[in-house]
């Protein structure tokens, strides 16, 4: 298997864990917020929900990109993928 086609194959499986972890964080966050929410008093379907459910759909992605982020760093560094990955943005000359 070629650097090229590590790298394609490295990019589509981070793709999946990100999406995977974006659906989890944000189901996470809106299952706390309506229980929250519905603890303190609030019926759902008020309008007090849609800024809180706004801001864990907003929360979710943050949290996953961070998330992917760190996952991605840690197994680049476990794995010494540098070798087997070509770059993908390559450095201009100048």
């Amino acid at each position: 298997m070629n650097k090229k086609l590590s790298t394609l194959l490295f990019i589509i499986a981070g793709t999946i864990l990100n999406i995977l972890l974006m659906f989890i964080f944000i189901f996470g966050l809106l299952a706390g917020t309506s229980a929250l929410l519905r603890g303190l008093g609030y019926e759902p379907g008020s309008s007090i929900y849609i800024p809180f459910l706004i801001g864990a759909i907003f929360g979710g992605m943050v949290l996953a990109f961070i998330t992917y982020s760190k996952i991605t760093k840690y197994i680049q560094k476990k794995y010494d993928l540098e070798k087997y990955l070509e770059p993908i943005f390559k450095q201009r000359r100048r």
